[in-house]
């Protein structure tokens, strides 16, 4: 992957797409997103980061949880 972790999580929180974490991480499974574990874990983690800093678990009207 070219971007980096947290510029990708960034792109998955304010999507509008349900579950956004949750098809990555299915396309990473199935081979259509390139990228090595310790990537796709500090995508998680940035992901995790950003919905705990946000107060009420919404971002432009879309909840988002890491969860």
């Amino acid at each position: 992957m070219t971007k980096l972790s947290g510029d990708l999580a960034y792109e998955l929180f304010v999507c509008a797409k349900p579950f956004p974490l949750h098809n990555l991480l299915d396309d990473w499974k199935e081979g259509k997103v390139k990228g090595a574990p310790g990537y796709i874990l500090a995508v998680i983690r940035a992901f995790d980061r950003m919905t705990a800093n946000c107060q009420d678990g919404r971002y432009q009207g879309v909840l988002r949880t890491a969860r």
